[in-house]
């Protein structure tokens, strides 16, 4: 690579594609590319703050002599060059009633990991934002493509015969890669989606549980469900350092949108619980602002569901918080 190059331009080229919300036919190599730089230049942040003002070109050297540091500048080309990625542990395709079960249970979820790619790819590539925020939107995008390739392998999906956003996502597409500040987008896809999303990783933990599923099955599960969780907390971390405390109208425009892009159901049902969810989190911010609050009532309740299969809050806390929000 030549060192050169902009860091930023680089990002955006590599994430282009999926901004696109087609199948991207290296996507696993341009995830891990994306991984590779963030992992680095989070790490090189942390002892320069200046990389991250004006043009930053590739700079693989660290200050210091530390042995883990070397080593990861030693094995960043190795990493950046990798075109195949996946969980560090053996999984391959099921069988019989392990892949029945499965299926029943994830055969739509690859559509929820590719459609957060692409939304990613839209905030890194059409967004203005902090170099840090991008740097963790490339690892968040990495993380739902890491998702996909577990899926896939497991249910034997070729996702090059597949729509790459079905029409059931289209509205939820349209709707983030409508955002034009990173604010709105942050609100939208992470803590609104996201929000919703862990709720329902969680419920697959505790579902998996009774059906005495593959070992190496539970692990992937499990796994996706603890980065589904951090995925939220860093869309609510960045709104918090984005908050200036003068964006109350551009959250009240953006819960507009979403109650019109996604109708809620029946509070008695578990769908209509999750739904409330976000919205019972996105009520406590508006409130106080505080990020760690929030951080609190998400992992009880993460934690709660994987237990029990249900939320650790009562349909009037729920549907109190939704009443709030409806301006």
């Amino acid at each position: 690579m030549n060192k050169k190059m902009e860091l930023l331009e680089t990002i955006r080229d590599i994430a282009k594609p999926f901004a696109l919300a087609k199948y991207v036919d290296d996507w696993q190599h341009r995830a891990m590319k994306l991984s590779t730089i963030s992992d680095f230049y989070k790490i090189r942040i942390r002892e320069n703050a200046f990389i991250s003002e004006g043009k930053i070109q590739f700079d693989l050297d660290f200050l210091s002599l530390s042995p883990l540091k070397q080593a990861l500048k030693e094995k960043f080309f190795c990493s950046y060059k990798t075109k195949k990625i996946g969980y560090a542990f053996e999984y391959d395709c099921l069988s019989g009633q392990q892949y029945d079960i499965s299926y029943k249970m994830y055969g739509d979820l690859d559509a929820s990991e590719k459609i957060v790619m692409s939304t990613c790819a839209h905030a890194i590539c059409n967004l203005s934002c902090p170099l840090e925020v991008v740097l963790d939107l490339c690892n968040l995008l990495y993380e739902e493509a890491l998702h996909l390739e577990a899926i896939s392998t497991l249910l034997s999906i070729d996702q090059s015969k597949k729509p790459w956003i079905p029409n059931d996502k289209q509205g939820n597409w349209r709707l983030v890669s409508s955002t034009d500040t990173i604010f709105s987008y942050l609100f939208i896809e992470h803590c609104l989606y996201e929000g919703r999303g862990l709720i329902a990783a969680a419920k697959g933990v505790y579902e998996l549980q009774k059906y005495g599923i593959d070992p190496t099955v539970y692990q992937v599960v499990k796994s996706i469900f603890e980065q589904e969780t951090n995925h939220a907390l860093i869309g609510y971390f960045w709104l918090k350092q984005l908050d200036n405390g003068n964006k109350d109208e551009e959250l009240k425009t953006a819960i507009k949108k979403f109650f019109d892009t996604e109708p809620m159901e029946g509070i008695e049902s578990f769908r209509g619980k999750r739904q409330r969810f976000p919205l019972f989190l996105v009520s406590n911010y508006l409130k106080n602002r505080d990020y760690w609050q929030i951080r609190k009532i998400v992992m009880e309740n993460a934690k709660h569901c994987v237990l029990t299969g249900e939320l650790a809050l009562d349909d009037e806390q729920l549907a109190r918080a939704t009443t709030e929000l409806i301006w």
